[in-house]
């Protein structure tokens, strides 16, 4: 976003507070010798306040961007004295918040102990906002965006943008169309797959499919091996479909493997589903997402799931979710440029 920024005419700067990769004030520039920006990294339990006020002084910046996760502040996300520092910081100056994370505890039937750690870090989140007074909110998560209004605040969704870039090849060997048409559809699963996901079910239900209308169903893995990607791989072999492990990759190949591929498959709960960068990768290749997850509702009774482009796969429904993935008409992606521009217009305006 940085680099966007800059080629859509703004000049902007980077400053890290609590940089946990870094045990030393180190001052950089990124970009190209034409269009760079200047980064202040301050280590991680140093003191920062001081350092970073002379920092934006000198800057002297129209907005302050905050990038908002609770656990990059403190070991157990609760950032007593942040907002207060940060008021300082930024005193008199206009903000912006983009939240990635809230707080702990949010789905129905947690711990006891999440529950109340996640009051604490909800407190803290509603000192934030009421002492920066950000004249723009963002959030990533409808799932946020809902928990946001139910603190009083409105925050405008903000899609997450894809860090793999589509080199746009053609999908030739992938005709478009209905399923009955097709003699092979691709799955490609990429990144880290979550536990409890129900792949047995869905690889039994894949099985049968493959047998009634003889089209051959393909699983590729795309990323760093672990446990879960070999359980995936033996539960799909076992069913006698065909599987194949492609490992880590270059942005490049992860972007061809992508575009030669049929359908997305995404293993994070359905309500947080938004926050993936992986999906977020699939749908920029113009990917239909099904997500195959572990249950998880969340406590906030007022949300309303409405992830209409993120198929939600349920025991039974397999020959349904694949039917929309291939049939219906997909979305433009969501490209850097068009969010940047966006994020920009919202602080133009400066709605709360």
């Amino acid at each position: 976003m940085a680099n966007e920024l800059i080629k859509q005419g703004y000049i902007i700067s980077i400053l890290a507070i609590a940089d946990r990769f870094t045990d030393v004030i180190v001052k950089e520039k990124r970009g190209t010798p034409h269009n760079n920006f200047e980064i202040l990294r301050l280590p991680y339990k140093e003191p920062f306040i001081h350092k970073a006020k002379e920092w934006v002084d000198t800057q002297d910046p129209d907005w302050l961007s905050l990038q908002y996760v609770p656990f990059s502040f403190n070991d157990r996300g609760l950032h007593f004295g942040l907002s207060k520092d940060l008021l300082e910081i930024g005193k008199n100056r206009k903000w912006q918040i983009m939240f990635h994370e809230l707080w702990v505890g949010m789905e129905k039937g947690s711990k006891l102990k999440f529950h109340v750690w996640g009051i604490l870090q909800r407190f803290l989140i509603k000192r934030l906002l009421e002492n920066l007074c950000p004249a723009v909110i963002h959030t990533q998560s409808k799932l946020y965006q809902a928990h946001l209004k139910d603190l009083g605040y409105r925050a405008i969704y903000l899609p997450l943008f894809s860090n793999i870039p589509n080199i746009r090849k053609s999908k030739s060997n992938l005709p478009n169309g209905k399923s009955e048409k097709r003699k092979e559809v691709r799955f490609i699963v990429f990144g880290t797959i979550q536990k409890n996901a129900p792949i047995k079910e869905f690889a039994k239900e894949a099985r049968k499919f493959q047998k009634e209308k003889g089209i051959k169903l393909k699983l590729i893995i795309v990323g760093r091996a672990h446990a879960e990607q070999e359980l995936w791989r033996k539960i799909w072999a076992s069913n006698n479909l065909e599987v194949e492990l492609l490992g880590e990759l270059s942005p490049p190949d992860v972007s061809d493997a992508m575009l030669n591929s049929s359908v997305g498959l995404a293993t994070t709960v359905y309500p947080k589903i938004e926050k993936s960068g992986s999906v977020a990768a699939l749908r920029e290749h113009d990917l239909r997402v099904i997500c195959v997850a572990g249950a998880w509702q969340p406590r906030l009774n007022t949300y309303i799931p409405s992830n209409s482009s993120i198929i939600q796969y349920k025991i039974g429904n397999f020959n349904s979710c694949l039917r929309a993935a291939l049939d219906t008409q997909r979305e433009i992606p969501s490209d850097i440029s068009s969010i940047t521009a966006k994020f920009i217009k919202n602080l133009e305006a400066g709605v709360i």
